[in-house]
């Protein structure tokens, strides 16, 4: 039950903080999965499906009139989401599991000779860039980001001008360490596989 007990700390966080709305939080019930031609996986993965079957979290700040659905968003999608073939206009190698936005996900890239399992980010245009070297590294820093809008760029190296930060990592580093005293911004250094 970590992951459980992780999130429903989280959960708490968030209800109690003076400038959030926790606007959606479930946790859904595990369910059977079958891992199909998946079976060599990265078993964290495995064991996070095993507690939950995915969960949901979306919060925003109070006093926020900016044009965008949420400033936290976490939409971890059932097993049976994650282990379904791809479309063939997926690389079937990717399997999406955070739709966090809709233009914009993350997965885990499958190796079958391989069962250690980085994460990447997929862009709007399908451009896939590693972000966290398994699915616990991931998680942990979901915890950390507590799912701020975008904070997946902090971690993504663009392969056109890797050297410019993007508006979405400025605005997570500027609001971040107002918004929570805990904040590490050494957590979110760019990913180097």
């Amino acid at each position: 039950m970590l992951f459980t007990k992780r999130l429903v700390s989280l959960k708490k966080e968030l209800e109690s903080h003076p400038l959030v709305i926790l606007k959606k939080f479930n946790i859904r019930s595990p369910q059977a999965f079958d891992l199909g031609i998946y079976s060599k996986i990265d078993p964290t993965i495995i064991n996070f499906y095993t507690e939950m079957d995915g969960f949901e979290i979306e919060w925003d700040l109070k006093d926020s009139y900016e044009d965008r659905d949420s400033y936290g968003n976490i939409q971890i999608a059932p097993a049976g989401t994650v282990f379904t073939k791809p479309s063939e206009y997926i690389d079937p190698r990717y399997l999406g599991f955070d739709y966090f936005i809709a233009e914009a996900n993350c997965g885990l890239w499958f190796d079958p000779k391989n069962d250690s399992n980085p994460i990447y980010f997929k862009d709007g245009d399908d451009n896939y860039c590693p972000i966290a070297s398994n699915f616990n590294e991931y998680f942990e820093l979901l915890i950390k980001s507590r799912g701020f809008w975008y904070w997946q760029m902090t971690k993504a190296t663009p392969k056109l001008f890797p050297e410019i930060t993007s508006p979405e990592e400025q605005e997570f580093f500027q609001k971040m360490p107002l918004l929570f005293a805990d904040f590490d911004p050494s957590d979110f250094n760019k990913f180097n596989s």
